[in-house]
């Protein structure tokens, strides 16, 4: 599910990055009392507030950004706050309401300035989303990883702006299927939500140091373009399920305290992706899981050790499932059926292990730093699976050869990541399977040779 070593969560930019811009709701009219130099001064005081809490709550999330926090990076008394927030939760909603907000502005904006062909219209969003998400400081990233575990009513007020920029994305892919561009193979919410999710995830994984952010949307259009518009060298098979995974036992033949320790992981897995790392307490994972707290302590020797397992439980699984499909696949099959495989192998985990997927992708930038250290270890070694398989598929010629394959491993397992986040539990996952293996071959294999139609799904792991 996970990132590799190459990938890491954002680091902290300071305060100067922003660049003293305010929203319109910040500007005080003429007339309103006070000199305009004081007025200026209150905006950027407040702008500096709200970037301060966006840094806290992308790194730490919603249940440990405190007030005084906040404060002390924004260079001020913590009293003083409240002079422009009657409260922490309405100054967290704020940064979540300006994340939201900006991206909405800035993507429309780029798309009135944009070509009317709808897969060019497409394109300018795709390029637009990523400038905004990669470069405003943490409004994008503390909005991306927190509004799951905001209050309801919280959820409730802001899930509008949400909307809105759904509405722009339906709104594109619409027109493109009516004029013909898309793949006819795809699901169309299926390929939107693919693609998003690809975009949202680098703010996980992005590092400016490592490379330009043109080459980035460079590279992440001319996936988006392929994968959309290709047409699938071979029909994917449709999602089969039922099958335990590689490491699952019948509970029957388990020990009662094997039988346990999986109901707490399971029960922690609810608990984290819910309410973040700091959110997460024994006593509530206890009652999720219908046993005693101290009962826990049997199985694992605090908090954070729980949480550990978790997260490395899930890369695991996930590993040894892929590896196992791989294994399954005859000696002769092509570097591209091959990719396909782990495609479909890493995304039946991600669907039917929801709780874990969402719990390590939520709270991967997070976590401790020691926990995050072992975590990218492990993730590490599921990586090396995947670059393997991507330098099978550009080694052997066609577009992908002129791909970067890290950029283009890393926007695969973005969108394969988030589907946990957005996919409906109560439908059939057949759509969004097939979906991704034909937007996968369509952006890597297109001008190689047809591959033979491939087995069914390798098997669904059980989601405890």
């Amino acid at each position: 599910m996970f990132l590799d070593q190459v990938s890491f969560a954002p680091r902290r930019r300071g305060l100067s990055s922003y660049d003293g811009r305010v929203n319109s709701d910040d500007t005080v009219q003429p007339g309103g009392g006070r000199p305009r130099r004081e007025r200026f001064k209150s905006a950027r005081t407040r702008a500096r507030i709200l970037e301060a809490a966006a840094t806290l709550l992308s790194e730490r999330g919603y249940a440990a950004t405190r007030i005084g926090d906040v404060a002390e990076l924004a260079e001020m008394q913590g009293p003083a706050l409240y002079y422009y927030f009657a409260s922490r939760d309405e100054l967290i909603e704020e940064v979540i309401a300006t994340g939201q907000r900006g991206v909405v502005a800035h993507v429309t904006a780029a798309l009135d300035g944009a070509a009317h062909d709808p897969l060019d219209r497409i394109l300018a969003a795709v390029a637009a989303h990523l400038e905004y998400v990669l470069t405003t400081s943490a409004f994008a990233s503390a909005s991306i990883r927190n509004f799951a575990q905001l209050p309801e009513e919280v959820q409730q007020r802001q899930v509008r702006f949400r909307q809105a920029y759904g509405d722009i994305w339906r709104a594109l892919f619409r027109e493109a299927e009516r004029v013909g561009d898309l793949d006819p193979v795809l699901d169309v919410h299926a390929a939107r939500m693919l693609v998003i999710g690809a975009l949202n995830w680098t703010c996980e994984w992005w590092d400016p140091g490592k490379g330009s952010l043109d080459d980035l949307v460079s590279a992440a259009r001319r996936f988006v373009r392929d994968a959309l518009t290709g047409r699938s060298v071979a029909a994917p098979a449709a999602l089969t399920g039922g099958d335990r995974g590689p490491d699952e036992r019948e509970g029957e033949t388990e020990r009662k305290s094997v039988r346990s320790r999986r109901r707490i992981l399971a029960a922690a897995a609810r608990v984290l992706s819910a309410r973040g790392y700091s959110g997460t307490r024994l006593s509530d994972v206890a009652e999720a899981a219908d046993m005693q707290a101290a009962s826990i302590y049997y199985h694992f020797a605090s908090r954070d050790e729980l949480i550990e397992e978790v997260v490395r439980d899930g890369v695991r699984r996930t590993d040894a499932h892929v590896r196992a499909a791989l294994g399954a696949m005859p000696p002769d099959a092509s570097p591209l059926d091959r990719l396909d495989q782990a495609v479909t192998a890493h995304l039946s985990f991600c669907l039917s292990s929801p709780d874990v997927t969402v719990a390590t992708i939520r709270n991967a930038g997070q976590l401790p730093a020691d926990i995050a250290r072992r975590q990218r270890e492990a993730e590490a070694e599921y990586g090396a699976v995947w670059r393997e398989l991507i330098a099978g598929v550009v080694n052997a010629g066609g577009p992908a050869a002129a791909t970067d394959p890290r950029i283009t491993r890393m926007l695969i397992l973005g969108a394969l990541n988030q589907t946990a986040e957005w996919s409906d539990r109560d439908r059939s996952p057949e759509p969004i399977v097939r979906t991704a293996r034909a937007m996968v071959r369509n952006a890597l294999g297109r001008g190689t040779a047809a591959a033979a139609p491939l087995a069914p799904l390798f098997r669904s792991p059980a989601a405890g």
